[in-house]
C-alpha cells in the first residue's frame, strides 16, 4: 500500500514538473530560431557619402521576424558620442533627417524568444548646398488633430543651416504666411474650421518641399439635451430609476447630475460621466432634482438641460 502512494505521489511530481516546463518553454518551442539568419541591409549602401540630409534606412523583410531593433550612432557603436536611435519596428524602413558628420548604423531581428546578430553600415553626410532633395519633418500638432483651444504651438524638426523658415496656413476664406528663423511657432488660428498648416526650409535660394498637416479647432459645444423620463415631478416607491434623454451626434459623454430637494448642493457622487444616453440607477430618498449635459469629444461642454424633479417616497 506504502508503494503504491509512493508511485501516486511520483507521477504527481513527474506531472507537475513536465506542466512546469510546457508552460515555461511553450513560446519557445513554437518560435522559430532566428540566431543564424542575417539581416540584409539595402540603403544606404556602406560607407556613402552623401549630401542628403534626410535618409531612408531600408533592409529585407524575414517572415521568420517579427520585429526590428534598429541603432543609430555617431560617430560609431565604439566611442558614440551621440546614440540617435534604439528603436524597434515592425516596418523594413526608417525614415529620418541627420545633421552632417560620420554615423553607423545597425538592424537585428527579433521575435520573442531569439534575436539575430546586427549587420552595421556606416554613412557620411556631408554639408548640403541644396535643400531640394530634403524633407522637413513636423512634431507637433499631430495630423489631424482636433482640439478647442485655437492657440496652438506648431513645431518641427530643425534642418541643419537652414536660413528660415516659410509657415503657412490656409483654409477657405483664410491663408497666413510668415518667414520664421526658429523651428517652432505659436499662432492664434480661426475656430470651427479645418485648417491646412505646412512648412518649408529655405538656404541658398532652395526649398524643402512643403511638408503639410490638417487641424481642427472646434469650439461649437453640443446642443442641450432634451430629457425623455422621469417625467418632471415623477413619483416612485422604487429605489432604481431610469435615466433617458435625446442623444447628441457630437456627444462623447454625457454628465447626470443630481441635487438635493432644495435644488442648491450637488448629492455626493454626483455628476456621473456617462458615455450612454440611457440607464437605471437607484436613486436617493425623498425630492431629487436632476440635470444632464453634453460633452464632445475636444471638451466643449454644452448647456446644461432643463432641470426636472422626482420623489423617492
Amino acid at each position: 500500500m506504502k508503494r503504491a502512494k509512493n508511485l501516486i505521489s511520483n507521477k504527481r511530481i513527474t506531472y507537475l514538473l513536465l506542466t512546469s516546463i510546457l508552460i515555461v518553454g511553450c513560446s519557445e518551442i513554437f518560435e522559430e530560431d532566428i540566431t543564424k539568419l542575417k539581416i540584409e541591409l539595402i540603403s544606404p549602401g556602406d560607407n556613402v557619402v552623401t549630401r542628403d540630409y534626410t535618409q531612408n534606412f531600408r533592409w529585407r523583410p524575414s517572415s521568420a521576424i517579427e520585429q526590428y531593433r534598429l541603432e543609430i550612432a555617431k560617430p560609431d557603436f565604439s566611442q558614440s558620442q551621440t546614440f540617435l536611435y534604439d528603436t524597434l519596428i515592425k516596418a523594413t524602413s526608417f525614415v529620418t533627417n541627420l545633421n552632417p558628420g560620420t554615423y553607423q548604423w545597425r538592424v537585428r531581428g527579433e521575435n520573442s524568444g531569439y534575436s539575430t546578430e546586427y549587420t552595421t553600415r556606416t554613412l557620411i553626410v556631408d554639408t548640403a548646398t541644396d535643400l531640394s532633395g530634403t524633407q522637413l519633418r513636423l512634431v507637433s500638432p499631430q495630423d489631424s488633430l482636433q482640439i478647442n483651444v485655437n492657440g496652438i504651438f506648431f513645431r518641427w524638426n530643425p534642418i541643419f543651416a537652414a536660413e528660415y523658415y516659410v509657415f503657412q496656413i490656409s483654409s477657405s476664406g483664410y491663408f497666413f504666411d510668415t518667414i520664421i528663423r526658429s523651428n517652432q511657432l505659436l499662432k492664434q488660428v480661426p475656430t470651427d474650421k479645418w485648417l491646412l498648416w505646412e512648412v518649408r526650409a529655405a538656404k541658398n535660394g532652395t526649398f524643402t518641399p512643403f511638408t503639410s498637416r490638417h487641424v481642427l479647432v472646434d469650439q461649437i459645444p453640443p446642443i442641450t439635451p432634451t430629457l425623455l423620463s422621469p417625467f418632471d415631478g415623477f413619483t416612485t416607491t422604487i429605489d432604481t430609476v431610469s435615466f433617458d434623454w435625446v442623444s447628441i451626434s457630437d456627444a462623447t459623454i454625457y454628465e447626470l447630475t443630481m441635487y438635493n430637494s432644495l435644488g442648491t448642493s450637488v448629492i455626493p457622487g454626483y455628476p456621473l460621466s456617462l458615455s450612454i444616453d440611457s440607464l437605471r440607477i437607484a436613486v436617493p430618498n425623498g425630492l431629487v432634482f436632476w440635470d444632464v449635459c453634453a460633452i464632445d469629444k475636444v471638451g466643449n461642454r454644452g448647456p446644461k438641460s432643463t432641470r426636472r424633479q422626482f420623489t423617492n417616497n
